[in-house]
């Protein structure tokens, strides 16, 4: 105890002599802070970040998650604590599907006895009426009241034009006619290139990400009616480049992954088929009312800027501005419930009229000339397929030589230069560098002018410019921070 209170008197002695230091400082340190304030005074203010910034991007709530949700709360509920250690050959469970299948069957059953007791009730009012003798009257009012209602539901409906023609029939009419074309079989995995990982100072994608846009603009709602219904509508996409950047391989890729039917618009294809105003009426209502019955279905237009054209060429003959109007018609009549989708192929967007163009598509993917490791893996992955080309030949340099190429021209290239009669060859003559360079000094690269006008034309649309403002915003929130870290200070 004694220890204790000579121990409590000691700390309230030296906590009673810090708080006097404290309260009368010295006259040099009140000298230190003036100077400090008087220093505070003359720096700049620190830019204060916004309560946006400080808590950084935040997505929107996917329509996906309940349905995710519920599928967490299925497996904790049933499958989490579930002891499978003696079902090594995972067989089926016959008390849950039991209890499924009972409960399926209740619905029916109550569905049926639903039914049956309004039946025998509308057998009652009838004997009710009867005995009342005012059955006439009665019906007669409910009779009207119900057509009225009906009459008021019902919803303007586009007049058939071919109400007595099967299916069959209509598919065949435009297969003899070309509008549906058969396409090469294409999978994404072969269109080459990779993502872009390194941050660049430019907005335009890799190849790698318009494989992946592709993917999640046209594949997936194609391909799964869920996703149609949830994800946002997407009912045409433009896809723009130079060419030869694989914009029609693309294409087909989408059709090969999904099983779609492909209807062939492009003016080119539709000279002579359908001449004068009943006939494009009649086009445009077969394929229509075809595209939903042979669902999921790609309605394809090449050279889509044309019909958006202010002056066409006089040497072009393929009419393109007869769709103008249409193709407008035919994006707004696609339900969200549809898995019908326009997707449009150009190589010159900007000769187009853009507030048209962008009316008429909702997405524009631009596919760019491809960097160097795309050179590098189209040259490896091309060359590979011949047996008699050497596994050491050196891709990263004629990557470097084609730099400014398309891959088409170097598919092309490769074509030229290895013939049936150079294949027999190789064994006993090899590849040479000098023969691919030679090739491909014969085919058209892509010219810095065109590739600035893509780029300027990109900027320009809607999502181009959505790019340019998270870019911008990036780089200024890099300088705040910059300006924010404390100044390192000289020894």
């Amino acid at each position: 105890m004694l220890f204790e209170f000579v121990f409590f008197s000691f700390y309230i002695k030296r906590t009673e002599s810090e708080f006097s230091r404290s309260s009368a400082p010295s006259s040099k340190e009140s000298k230190k802070q003036a100077k400090e304030k008087t220093k505070e005074k003359g720096k700049p203010e620190e830019p204060v970040l916004d309560e946006g910034f400080k808590k950084g991007f935040k997505p929107e709530e996917s329509s996906f998650l309940p349905e995710i949700k519920a599928g967490i709360d299925e497996f904790n509920d049933i499958w989490r604590n579930k002891d499978e250690s003696g079902n090594l050959k995972q067989l089926h469970y016959e008390d849950m599907i039991y209890a499924e299948k009972y409960s399926e069957v209740e619905m029916e059953l109550r569905k049926l006895v639903d039914e049956m007791m309004r039946h025998e009730l509308d057998l009652l009012q009838i004997a009710l009426d009867k005995d009342r003798a005012a059955k006439g009257k009665k019906v007669k009012k409910g009779g009207k009241k119900a057509r009225r209602a009906g009459k008021k539901s019902k919803k303007k409906k586009e007049k058939d034009l071919t109400p007595d023609r099967t299916t069959e029939s209509l598919f065949e009419e435009l297969v003899v006619n070309g509008i549906i074309v058969k396409y090469p079989e294409f999978y994404m995995k072969q269109f080459l290139g990779d993502r872009a990982y390194a941050a660049r100072p430019s907005t335009n994608p890799a190849l790698g990400d318009v494989r992946q846009l592709m993917k999640e603009y046209c594949i997936l709602p194609l391909g799964s009616a869920i996703i149609r219904n949830f994800a946002p509508c997407i009912k045409s996409i433009l896809i723009a480049g130079p060419v030869g950047t694989g914009k029609r391989s693309l294409v087909h890729a989408v059709a090969t992954e999904t099983g779609s039917v492909m209807f062939d618009l492009s003016p080119a294809n539709l000279v002579g088929k359908y001449p004068g105003k009943t006939g494009l009426i009649m086009l445009m209502h077969l394929v229509q009312k075809v595209s939903r019955l042979l669902q999921p279905t790609i309605l394809y237009f090449e050279d889509a800027e044309k019909p958006f054209m202010k002056k066409i060429p006089k040497t072009d003959r393929t009419d393109p501005k007869r769709l103008k109007k249409d193709l407008q018609k035919i994006v707004k009549n696609i339900a969200p419930e549809d898995r019908v989708m326009l997707i449009g192929v150009s190589n010159a967007p900007w000769d187009a009229d853009q507030k048209l163009f962008q009316q008429t598509y909702n997405r524009f993917i631009y596919v760019p000339r491809p960097d160097y490791g795309a050179l590098s893996c189209a040259w490896r992955e091309m060359l590979s397929q011949y047996s008699g080309v050497s596994k050491t030949f050196d891709a990263g340099a004629m990557a470097k030589v084609s730099d400014g190429y398309t891959i088409g021209a170097i598919s092309s290239c490769i074509r030229d230069v290895i013939t049936c009669k150079r294949m027999l060859q190789l064994r006993v003559k090899p590849l040479t560098h000098v023969e691919l360079i030679n090739a491909l000094s014969t085919k058209e690269p892509v010219y810095r002018e065109e590739e600035e006008a893509f780029l300027s034309w990109w900027s320009k649309t809607p999502l181009g410019r959505i790019k340019a403002k998270a870019m911008e915003l990036e780089n200024d929130s890099k300088s705040d921070r910059i300006d924010l870290e404390p100044k390192k200070k000289g020894k």
